[in-house]
């Protein structure tokens, strides 16, 4: 993984099952059960991993999906995670940043395919980051490529730093 703006990643799980089966199952197909099994896991992994309580974050950023796939999807997993994290951590819930540009799905390309189609895939709604630690949230890491991206993004707006989260995290085949 190459990282050049995220000061830390924290990561659940490796992707694999159960988890890369209930991310696909409430990703895809709304379901309920694997949501809910989703919801109980980040909140005892919040639970027990007291370095979460040792760093001071800010804000909770969730990553943004383009509007034509919430569109589609009818909701932003990463939402659905970084508001549990917020209201969990008691942090800012602040979904600041917008994919202003459609990209195709990222599990199919390689890491170079992956950083080369986020280039300019971001935006940042109007907010003042100087000063600010960051907690960027996304259901499953492979190559970092989508939250170095932001992380870049919100350093360029003097974020003092940013941390990534997610669910799993998952190999490149």
């Amino acid at each position: 993984m190459q990282n050049q703006y995220l000061s830390k990643l924290y990561s659940f799980n490796t992707h694999e099952y159960p988890f890369a089966n209930w991310i696909a199952k409430f990703k895809y197909q709304g379901n309920l059960l694997a949501r809910e099994a989703l919801y109980q896991h980040v909140l005892s992994r919040l639970a027990l991993n007291s370095e979460f309580n040792l760093v001071e974050f800010d804000l909770v950023v969730p990553t943004p999906i383009h509007w034509t796939r919430f569109w589609l999807r009818g909701f932003n997993q990463a939402e659905w995670i970084a508001r549990i994290v917020a209201e969990k951590l008691k942090l800012e819930y602040a979904p600041i940043v917008k994919k202003c540009k459609y990209t195709h799905q990222q599990m199919s390309a390689n890491a170079n395919v992956r950083r080369s189609q986020l280039q300019n895939s971001f935006s940042l709604k109007p907010t003042q980051l100087k000063g600010l630690n960051i907690l960027l949230v996304d259901d499953v890491v492979t190559t970092g490529a989508t939250l170095n991206q932001i992380a870049k993004l919100l350093m360029k707006n003097k974020a003092s730093s940013v941390s990534g989260l997610s669910l799993t995290w998952a190999k490149l085949d």
